[in-house]
């Protein structure tokens, strides 16, 4: 039974909140992916961009040509790629006109239509890190609220907000209000996660391994330059093709692992749950950089600020990255 106690953050990233929505789609009979009309014209809209593109750079070398003849060639060239931008475009164009049914996208395309809107109406509360420009140089302020008024487009690709007084990256949203509107489906059988081997750091390289491979031809090189004599290609591929052979069988065996996993992970019917010190430094993780809610100081007495590279640095307290890293009484109680 699961204990009520840690501490989740409230707050979802932009990448994050797109697969969130398809799947709350996805649940509600959205299909997963595009058919092939929305297909044909997103690759319509592509080559008109193109084409645009082209044909743009092909005037701007003409203007330059005619004060510049030098530039004649570069004419030339541009307009052979303006040809090939046309001819793509009539090719999309006639695809498209192929196309019978609707465009209906997939529910990763409409999770993003659905979120710019629900953005720049004001639906859900976005806020992230505004960067200014000016003539000293972009200024950044954090954790800035951005008015919807002022959003202008959302870009999940770029992971970024545009608005009218600058652009705005680390975007977040509160998970309440993606979940208010795209409600998640209920809990379904999912595959439980698979154990995996712990792997020492200082371990030696399994055998055939890229880095002993590596390891074997800079041994070949030593050798032969210990003996005075020049490198020769054919030994050299002698001393280690029984580390590649040895490489190609541990990929085939990795492989065969990885399919038995992929079995197994599809077998379990029980939902994914970690370890408590596993799920320990998961939270602790997000209450130190995430919205600061524990104070966090190094042996220096020195304050660390949230967002800060030493705070972004909690991992497992078996590492290095947390010694000399202490976290206040009071923010644990």
């Amino acid at each position: 039974m699961r204990c009520t106690i840690g501490y989740e953050t409230p707050f979802i990233s932009l990448r994050e909140a797109c697969p969130r929505i398809a799947e709350a789609l996805e649940a509600q009979g959205w299909p997963a992916k595009p058919n092939a009309s929305f297909v044909a014209l997103r690759q319509a809209q592509i080559a008109l961009v193109e084409y645009d593109e082209a044909t743009s750079l092909l005037d701007r070398m003409k203007n330059t040509a005619n004060r510049n003849p030098a530039f004649a060639p570069a004419v030339l060239q541009a307009g052979r790629l303006s040809e090939e931008a046309k001819r793509r475009l009539e090719s999309a164009q006639e695809q498209q006109e192929l196309s019978k049914e609707p465009p209906e996208p997939g529910s990763y395309e409409e999770a993003m239509r659905q979120l710019d809107l629900a953005c720049r109406d004001g639906a859900i509360a976005v806020s992230g890190d505004l960067v200014v420009k000016s003539a000293e140089g972009p200024a950044r302020q954090s954790g800035c609220e951005i008015p919807a008024a002022e959003i202008r487009e959302v870009s999940v690709a770029k992971r970024m907000l545009v608005t009218d007084r600058g652009t705005v990256i680390n975007v977040k949203f509160r998970i309440e209000d993606i979940d208010r509107i795209w409600p998640r489906p209920a809990d379904n059988a999912v595959a439980s996660a698979v154990e995996a081997p712990a792997i020492s750091p200082t371990a030696p390289p399994p055998r055939g391994s890229r880095r002993e491979i590596d390891n074997a031809m800079k041994q070949y090189v030593a050798s032969e330059s210990a003996a005075g004599g020049p490198a020769n290609m054919d030994r050299a591929v002698s001393a280690i093709v029984p580390a590649v052979l040895q490489a190609g069988r541990l990929l085939d065996e990795a492989k065969r692992c990885l399919e038995s996993a992929h079995k197994q992970q599809e077998l379990s019917k029980e939902p994914p749950q970690p370890d408590s010190c596993e799920e320990a430094t998961r939270q602790l993780d997000l209450a130190c950089r995430g919205e600061g809610a524990i104070a966090c100081e190094r042996r220096s007495r020195c304050q660390v600020g949230r967002g800060s590279r030493a705070a972004k640095r909690v991992r497992n307290p078996g590492r290095g990255n947390s010694r000399g890293i202490g976290c206040q009484a009071h923010g644990l109680h």
